[in-house]
């Protein structure tokens, strides 16, 4: 594929999302922060998928949806007219010093007639744990049980039409995640107070529990030389987490004493329902062009009384919740998008060609949030329930690519993009009253630029991608936090995003593979952020939050023959992920946090045969404790002023056995 230039794109947590997520063309997942859309993105269990694709850049003009920074795309496997055929794998996985998981999957697919099949799949899997509370006394907390399936029937009318429907769903429940208190060295370098696999926090809290259902038809028909696709969905995506608050509301209560605030416990919960209708015409004239036109359209609500926050007093030695303190109720959440987009790829020559793209869309948002419960008068001095102004927001783009391509041999091509990406604005909640809180925030967009060459050498023996991309990131969105949890969402100006990426595979000898791949990436501010980014601060040359700018990886695989029907293999690979930022400082004085890099290893061996595949593993294998994420611990219970770091899983062992029938 030819789309580099996701690297980078990120500013904080808890904001509309840089990328999109499909699943056989149908987005899924809530394009708004307002609905929990970064920080709950879309983790399908690849338990019946044909492939994973990921584009990085703008993909607007390729697909419906909005794609400021990319897109992952989901492919799963078709039902088949062709045979009765499934699968089955058993798989177990031990973390010393923690839990013993395991999974059960399955799948098949059965013919009905010549024209009708039905694929049916399944699993279910438990996710051991490896981390403490130190708090509490509980272990391995991180765990989670995780179960779902799908099923799927493609019917062919006739010759040239087909239609396949499908519905999907997936459960995870969660007993809490892999944090550690930590708390910033001299020279800002995160560090743990309680080892790498403790945290402190009251007890329960870190529970949640995910679902998502998706259901979807896809037409299509071949008519008067016409490709025609029609894509519907409709989706519903759920969350619910405990997270600690502590003490750290305490000081915005007027009479905390009387509310009996000694800890606090926030229980949130989001629902959204995103319904989805794409169309798309395509054909191609002569030898010397492709074309494709389309629309697309989405809206997206949350069902009355399904998006909440609750504030509880907490007993922070046992979890017992007391009274609701405060409650927030998000009623009404709207979003809706409408679009045209159209693409064209016209051929010079047999050597030459230009892809064209361009895509206008118009979107909308409602949001109102009410507040009740005995806290509300100190928040706003209004007596409970309090209903805040309902926010309004609107916004349209037009977005575009231009990619000229070169093949200089069958086996060799260059090609350079040009594109700019788009993502929405919308309406701020209220949430705590401080001044000069903006009600709304403008979208921001990218303009990509990107050259490489990739191509095929020595027989293929030996293949090659090599890019540069420089991105230009006008008016970005960044997250503002009021206080210690609280925030805003505004404009911080512009940024830039930077970089080389290489990957290389060589097949060197017989049975032998052997891939690398490495990018460097320089994505900073240029230009001071500005006084609308209050508690925030950050000048130009300044590096984005969480951006890595050195990473890379090197894989083995050797295929070992020994007799006609049976292959045994072994292989290995290590992972590079480089130092990196965490969020801006609160102030010229204040420290920012800086994420140490880390290497893991990962080694495997085993057998496999016509129908059957015997994997044994060993993941980090050298037990490296890498970070992968950050957030202010702030006043939680036992972790002053700290912070809580994420950490990678220790070493793994698994066996998984698998049989095609």
């Amino acid at each position: 594929m030819i789309s580099h230039g996701w690297p980078g794109l990120l500013s904080a947590y808890g904001q509309n999302p840089t990328a999109a997520v499909v699943i056989d063309d149908v987005p899924i997942g809530s394009s708004s922060g307002l609905q929990n859309g970064m920080l709950n993105p879309i983790d399908i269990d690849p338990s019946d998928l044909a492939r994973i694709e990921v584009l990085k850049g703008p993909q607007g003009t390729l697909y419906g949806a909005d794609s400021l920074g990319g897109l992952v795309k989901y492919v799963t496997v078709d039902p088949s007219t062709a045979s009765r055929t499934g699968r089955a794998e058993v798989s177990g996985i031990d973390v010393p010093g923690g839990e013993v998981g395991y999974s059960v999957r399955g799948a098949v697919n059965v013919p009905l007639s010549d024209v009708l099949a039905l694929r049916v799949s399944g699993f279910t899997r438990r996710d051991p744990g490896y981390v403490n509370n130190a708090l509490s006394g509980q272990n391995n907390v991180d765990s989670a049980n995780v179960s779902g399936g799908r099923a799927a029937a493609l019917w062919r009318l006739m010759d040239n039409v087909s239609l396949k429907v499908s519905a999907l769903i997936q459960q995870t429940d969660g007993n809490g995640f892999p944090y550690f208190n930590a708390q910033l060295s001299p020279n800002g370098t995160l560090q743990p107070t309680l080892g790498y696999l403790n945290f402190t926090a009251v007890p329960g809290s870190g529970a949640y529990s995910t679902q998502q259902q998706l259901y979807s038809a896809r037409l299509d028909a071949k008519v008067a030389g016409l490709d025609l696709v029609s894509v519907t969905g409709y989706s519903i995506d759920k969350y619910s987490g405990k997270t600690d608050f502590g003490t750290g509301l305490g000081p915005y209560f007027v009479s905390p004493v009387n509310l009996n605030v000694v800890d606090l416990l926030s229980d949130l919960h989001y629902t959204t329902d995103k319904f989805s209708q794409e169309l798309r015409v395509s054909s191609s004239v002569g030898p010397w062009l492709d074309w494709l036109v389309g629309g697309f359209y989405t809206h997206e609500k949350a069902p009355v009384g399904t998006s909440h926050d609750s504030l509880y007093n907490v007993d922070p030695a046992t979890g017992t919740l007391g009274d609701a303190v405060f409650t927030t109720v998000t009623s009404p959440y709207t979003f809706s998008e409408e679009a045209i987009f159209a693409d064209f790829t016209v051929h010079f020559t047999d050597r030459i060609s230009v892809q064209l793209g361009g895509r206008e869309s118009w979107n909308s948002q409602t949001y109102q949030q009410m507040e009740t419960g005995a806290g509300v008068i100190d928040f706003y001095g209004q007596p409970s329930p309090y209903a805040e102004p309902t926010l309004h927001a609107t916004g349209n783009a037009f977005t575009y690519l231009v990619t000229p391509q070169f093949k200089i041999s069958p086996d060799v091509m260059a090609y350079a993009r040009f594109a700019t990406g788009y993502r929405i604005g919308g309406p701020n909640s209220a949430g705590l009253i401080y001044p000069n809180t903006p009600t709304a925030y403008k979208p921001d967009a990218t303009t990509n630029y990107e050259i490489g060459i990739k191509g095929n050498y020595l027989e293929h023996r030996l293949s090659v991608d090599l890019a540069a991309y420089y991105i230009n990131w006008h008016d970005f969105q960044l997250k503002v936090l009021q206080g210690c949890y609280d925030g805003f969402v505004t404009n911080a100006g512009d940024a830039k995003s930077e970089g080389v990426e290489l990957s290389v595979q060589a097949r060197p000898a017989r049975g032998l593979t052997i891939t690398a791949q490495g990018s460097y990436n320089d994505a900073q501010l240029t230009q001071n952020l500005p006084p609308t980014a209050a508690y925030l601060y950050a000048v130009a040359g300044e590096q984005l939050p969480y951006s890595i700018r050195w990473s890379g990886g090197l894989t083995a695989n050797q295929d070992i023959p020994f007799c006609d029907t049976w292959t045994g293999f072994v292989g290995g690979g290590l992972t590079y992920v480089g130092s990196r930022y965490g969020d801006f400082a609160s102030s010229a004085t204040s420290p920012r946090a800086q994420i140490p890099g880390y290497t893991t290893l990962n080694l495997y061996t085993g057998v496999r045969h016509e129908s059957w595949l015997v994997n044994l593993f060993i993941n980090n294998a050298a037990d490296k404790r890498g970070i992968v994420g950050i957030a202010a611990g702030e006043l939680q219970i036992g972790n002053p002023g700290g912070y809580y770091g994420t950490v990678i899983p220790p070493r793994t062992v698994g066996l998984s056995v698998a049989r095609n029938f």
